[in-house]
């Protein structure tokens, strides 16, 4: 008489688990490369928000009728030491004319490194321009270094 672990082990080959090529093996393997792909890229993804810096002014600005106007600016930031006030309506940035929030944002975005933007706005029926030097926030110094290994992966150098 067979005992309960030869029967079950029996019942898994006849089922197709153990076998090679099986549709389940197939689906399974699958699956652990999908996942080793998708944690790999999720790993790459946040090491590279740790160790890039992006430039930041302070400055929330809004799409209106009127044209982009400065939502919010944080006291103490770059974009308030400028001279920008919440309620700023933007006419140009660096002497190009800029009507909508996106343009203000991909400025920011596109500032050299020690770069100054050159900010004029309307307050009041009166213009203002506002030098704003930009400050880079985020990253480390690049060095982070992970190492992700899977059980049974081979490793190609």
């Amino acid at each position: 008489m067979d005992d309960g672990a030869t029967s079950v082990a029996d019942r898994r080959s006849r089922l197709g688990f153990l076998k090679p090529g099986s549709p389940l093996r197939l689906r399974r393997t699958i699956a652990l490369a999908v996942t080793v792909l998708l944690l790999a890229w999720g790993v790459h993804s946040f090491t590279s928000r740790l160790t890039r810096l992006e430039p930041e002014i302070g400055v929330e600005w809004i799409d209106t009728p009127r044209g982009a106007v400065a939502d919010w600016v944080v006291p103490r930031e770059p974009g308030w030491r400028g001279g920008l006030r919440p309620g700023d309506r933007l006419l140009e940035i660096d002497d190009r004319p800029a009507r909508m929030a996106i343009e203000a944002e991909r400025a920011v975005d596109d500032v050299e490194r020690d770069g100054t933007l050159s900010f004029r706005v309307d307050r009041n029926g009166e213009t203002v321009d506002c030098p704003v030097r930009p400050l880079w926030v985020g990253g480390g110094d690049g060095s982070m270094t992970v190492v992700v290994t899977v059980p049974g992966a081979v490793r190609v150098s």
